[in-house]
């Protein structure tokens, strides 16, 4: 944390811990699991589905009803819940309709990355092991990958301000 500006001239290369993590109250140690040809830096949401031994980015993009382009498996967020795309080009405004879109589960957000660097991977996913904040406040206009449905699916554990 930064006190009376000493650090002001430092100069760092992109967001920093320190930008975007402002209480931790609970962190633990697990397993990042990253995809392929992917960038997750400090601040980056995740998503446990093993009770937190690993962890993987948790961001997925909200529902637009006036696009047409969706892909066959594309995943969306609309109304708290993640909802996968059945066919190519999902008709306009038919997330309701069950021969188009899948309703796959409650959109869950349950970890902030925690580290100093970024991680970049290239033609295959990597693993690496690194501190998750899973108790503890975050900025929002700081975090990588978010949209509103994020503060929502964190909270309570983890409040997004």
């Amino acid at each position: 944390m930064q006190k009376n500006g000493v650090y002001e001239t430092i100069q760092t290369r992109g967001t920093t811990q320190d930008d975007v993590i402002l209480r931790v109250a609970k962190s633990v140690t697990a397993t990042v699991v990253v995809a392929a040809n992917s960038v997750v830096g400090a601040g980056e949401l995740l998503v446990t589905l093993d009770g937190g031994k690993t962890y993987s980015p948790a961001f997925i993009a909200e529902y637009d009803d006036s696009k047409d382009d969706y892909a066959a498996e594309a995943k969306v967020v609309f109304e708290g819940n993640v909802y996968k795309a059945l066919v190519d080009t999902p008709d306009i405004g038919s997330i309701d309709d069950n021969s188009q879109w899948k309703l796959e589960h409650k959109y869950v957000i349950n970890g902030v990355l925690m580290v100093t660097f970024q991680r970049e991977t290239k033609d295959a996913p990597e693993s690496f092991k690194a501190a998750v904040l899973v108790d503890g406040e975050v900025l929002y206009s700081k975090i990588p990958n978010k949209n509103e449905s994020s503060r929502i699916a964190a909270y309570p554990t983890i409040l997004i301000k």
